[in-house]
């Protein structure tokens, strides 16, 4: 991307952004949802409509990224996508995240400059259309997960995120005193945000699961698999390349979560109990 286009596209990232400021509460912290006035049956009537607006990621001064995301936790968004995303491999190469309005700013240690990927829509998460497996990571998991509790965990996000208009993601801990459910926009989203969740409250990941309300695809699983996670699920669908990630990083992969008679695991059952 060309001085210019970046120069064109921060400028329109902060026009678009400009839009949402309104939805700040006096304490600068900033709604998931906007009131918009709806017509059901005839009558006008007000609906909360779920915020999606543009933040862009700089890494060392330079444009990364400009993401579609709901406007809250901004701070575990970064570590997670830099995590999730291999470009840290652990959080100690992060050496500050400095968050202004829709631009976060990060400071990586030995970070080799990547090429700006432009705007990444709330719809994907930008693509895994093939697998380099000389550079995929392999998950080392000795542990074996009880699945009557992945089961139960999903029926929780689920409840946690009904009429939300949003996806929901949750993480739980099997040997830490931990959880943590979110709702964002995109469902790839949620999963940079729980793990960036659980790497500030120092979580070790190896020992836990995350379950997801959106489909698990092929960039889901490998955000889990980059992150050193052994069992992601969904109880929706998956996809044919996020199942062959999964066998090629040891990474369990489970659907119809929800429906515990149901549920169907797709690789590595070795880790489930």
């Amino acid at each position: 991307m060309t001085i210019s286009n970046q120069l064109l596209l921060r400028f329109l990232t902060l026009k678009l952004y400009n839009k949402t400021q309104k939805t700040q509460t006096k304490t600068g912290e900033q709604k998931m949802y906007k009131e918009k006035d709806v017509i059901i049956a005839g009558k006008k009537q007000k609906k909360k409509i779920p915020i999606e607006e543009p933040t862009s990621l700089f890494i060392n001064g330079k444009h990364f990224k400009t993401f579609m995301i709901t406007p809250e936790m901004k701070k575990e968004f970064t570590i997670g996508h830099l995590i999730c995303e291999g470009l840290v491999s652990k959080p100690k190469e992060i050496e500050s995240i400095d968050i202004e309005g829709n631009e976060i700013n990060a400071i990586l240690k030995g970070y080799k400059q990547q090429p700006s990927q432009g705007l990444i829509v709330s719809g994907c998460g930008g693509g895994t259309n093939y697998l380099d497996e000389e550079n995929l990571p392999k998950i080392k998991n000795t542990k074996k997960f009880n699945l009557k509790q992945i089961n139960q965990f999903m029926i929780e996000v689920l409840e946690t995120g009904k009429s939300s208009g949003l996806h929901s993601s949750g993480i739980k801990s099997q040997t830490q005193n931990f959880q943590k459910i979110i709702k964002d926009i995109g469902r790839h989203n949620t999963i940079d945000k729980i793990v960036g969740a659980a790497i500030k409250q120092k979580i070790n990941l190896k020992n836990c699961y995350i379950v997801s309300t959106g489909r698990m695809s092929s960039d889901m699983a490998l955000k889990c698999a980059k992150a050193g996670i052994p069992i992601a699920g969904s109880h929706r669908s998956l996809t044919t390349l996020a199942i062959e990630i999964g066998e090629k990083t040891n990474l369990t992969i489970l659907g119809k979560l929800s429906k515990p008679k149901k549920t169907e695991i797709y690789t590595n059952p070795n880790q489930i109990k």
